[in-house]
């Protein structure tokens, strides 16, 4: 089946990215990314981050949206200071930092 661009537009729509990835990780136990307190707020954490779940505070340090947050790694395998750690939480458990 062939799409076009017309139609892959439509379905982007319908399902914003952050979807895909929601289904894919969020399927198996909760990871959660976790910026240590080294964080020089470089952000390129922010700009890798697919589904768009970590900010910049005050220029002082990253912020993880834990309710976003899929615990992909990608943001982990950016940071130039290796500062971010992907942890494993039980769905009823809030992470630890």
């Amino acid at each position: 089946m062939r799409l076009d661009k017309l139609a892959l537009m439509q379905y982007i729509s319908i399902f914003p990215r952050y979807r895909f990835w929601e289904e894919k990780f969020m399927a198996k136990a909760k990871k959660l990314a976790n910026i240590g307190k080294q964080c020089v707020a470089c952000g390129v954490c922010a700009k890798t981050c697919p589904i768009l779940a970590i900010t910049i505070f005050n220029g002082i340090s990253a912020v993880v949206d834990e309710s976003k947050c899929v615990g992909c790694g990608k943001c982990a395998g950016a940071c130039p200071a290796n500062v971010i750690t992907i942890t494993e939480v039980a769905a009823n458990e809030e992470a630890v930092v």
